[in-house]
């Protein structure tokens, strides 16, 4: 490495991460204000459902959308400012400035070269167009990937300073990261996995007290994580909402789902970019494993100290692979459905860190090779996130960009029906046009209906607005009135009475 690049300061870099950080702010914000409400967000209990702070925390009514601490801070934001789109999202928008303050702390601390700090700074932000998705959404996947990463952040200095004050830290952000989305318990259990195998792996003698205080951390963490989630986890199996997940295999619906949606890939997640992406990740990690198997056994054979460098590099190989054992274990010895997309976006985080991390070790021998690989990947990174990022719409919940537009169409369709328009709905729709209806046109419409089947007796709707691949016929007594969402959702309107009917 340039030794004028590990000794000086990290003013500019540090000027650059803020300018890209206040823009990554600023076009999440602007999101925030211009997507309309999404199906899950309002998908468990809504607003005004007379939840308390404890009923949130118990979960009783037993819904997996209830990720306990962002609805926890929903509810104080909400009934503090007013029930809005910013109120409701913008716990995730602090999530979103705390991630890239603890992602720029954490390659500041990784990297002595500042320029690659500061490219893997912009890579871990960039590197998911689902993720920056969920800055923005009422919904606790983006406040659980900050507390991993600041959880991680501990870890390293931890692991650097021997102080159990930073271990507890760490050991609270990531019960907080379970209680942001039960998903990552996987987390904590490898976190907890990591700290006992560092003394065994890394340390030459391991001392009793310092084991000793590690067990106390981890038996209190698991004791008061145990008592915070048992009873809502307890809610949600009773509930049946476990049962959305994968039962296929890890690789199809973990790897596969993730690379499709966490990277906004076209073509669905049985595409051949899909296909050729998870292979390319499979090649990745089984090298990167055999990598530091041969450092880790050659620095062992030399009797070597393991310094802290190999240390962190061995802890992000662990940490990937132990969250996959994780997830492989829970389905193969209790039946547990694997995570998909959005619910094990953790993987793109961990998997980012360890890939980036070993081409900069790699660098240490063989910087051609090291810099032209991060210079391949931060270009692919940068470019797929720039073509897919978007003011005005989600990834996994796109057809809600054009719900105000519909309920726009209808109002105008209707403009000499006096009283309120009946509107009948696919199930896909229904949260989300509850919330619109009641804040944009309370006096306008009824509540919705979900349509199971389009039967006659459904003739008493003045429009439908349906998904196409649920019903691909038109409905009896009515006809097309609007293609929306490319196509995919059709807005049906009732067939006009003749005089003699009449």
């Amino acid at each position: 490495m340039n030794n004028r690049s590990i000794t000086r300061p990290y003013h500019l870099q540090s000027i650059i991460a803020v300018i890209v950080g206040v823009v990554l702010v600023i076009i999440n914000t602007i999101r925030i204000f211009n997507i309309p409400i999404t199906c899950d967000e309002n998908g468990y209990r809504g607003i005004g459902q007379g939840d308390t702070y404890i009923g949130l925390a118990q979960d009783k009514f037993g819904s997996a959308n209830n990720h306990i601490l962002h609805s926890l801070f929903r509810k104080f934001f909400v009934d503090t400012f007013g029930n809005n789109l910013f109120t409701l999202r913008v716990d995730s928008l602090i999530a979103q400035v705390l991630f890239l303050v603890f992602t720029w702390l954490l390659c500041r601390r990784l990297f002595k070269n500042r320029w690659w700090a500061l490219c893997s700074f912009l890579a871990l932000n960039l590197a998911s167009p689902l993720i920056f998705n969920f800055w923005g959404l009422s919904r606790g996947y983006g406040l659980a990937m900050t507390c991993m990463t600041i959880s991680i952040y501990y870890l390293l200095r931890y692991m650097a300073e021997k102080r159990v004050q930073l271990l507890s830290v760490s050991f609270v952000f990531s019960i907080l990261s379970v209680y942001s989305n039960f998903g990552y318990i996987n987390y904590f259990m490898v976190l907890c996995s990591i700290v006992l195998l560092q003394n065994l792996l890394f340390l030459k003698s391991v001392p009793g007290r310092r084991i000793i205080k590690e067990l106390v951390v981890i038996v209190i963490a698991s004791a008061v994580l145990a008592l915070m989630i048992t009873g809502p986890l307890q809610a949600v199996y009773r509930n049946g909402e476990l049962k959305y997940m994968g039962s296929i295999s890890f690789m199809q619906d973990t790897v596969r789902s993730l690379i499709w949606a966490g990277l906004a890939i076209d073509g669905g997640p049985e595409g051949w970019r899909v296909y050729l992406i998870g292979r390319i990740v499979v090649v990745l990690t089984l090298l990167s494993g055999i990598f530091w198997l041969y450092t880790y056994s050659g620095k062992i054979r030399r009797k070597e100290t393991i310094d802290i460098e190999t240390q962190y590099g061995i802890t992000f190989f662990l940490l990937l692979v132990g969250l996959t054992v994780s997830l492989i274990a829970q389905h193969v010895l209790f039946g547990v459905n694997y995570l998909s997309d959005r619910a094990a976006l953790f993987f793109i985080t961990s998997f980012m860190l360890q890939l980036i991390y070993l081409l900069y070790y790699i660098g240490k021998s063989r910087r051609a090779v090291s810099v032209v690989s991060f210079a391949v990947l931060f270009l692919i990174v940068v470019y797929n996130f720039c073509a897919k990022i978007n003011l005005d719409r989600t990834i996994l919940w796109y057809f809600n960009a054009a719900d105000l537009a519909v309920l726009h169409r209808m109002d105008s369709g209707m403009k000499d029906k006096p009283g309120r328009i009946k509107v009948g709905i696919s199930w896909l729709s229904e949260t989300a046009f509850q919330y619109d209806i009641e804040h944009h046109y309370p006096d306008r419409f009824y509540q919705p209906t979900v349509i199971r089947n389009t039967s006659p007796a459904d003739s008493s709707f003045d429009y439908l607005y349906l998904n196409l691949d649920a019903f691909p016929k038109v409905p009896p007594g009515y006809h097309r009135d609007t293609e929306c969402v490319g196509g995919s959702f059709i807005l049906f309107k009732r067939n006009e009475l003749s005089p003699a009917a009449k």
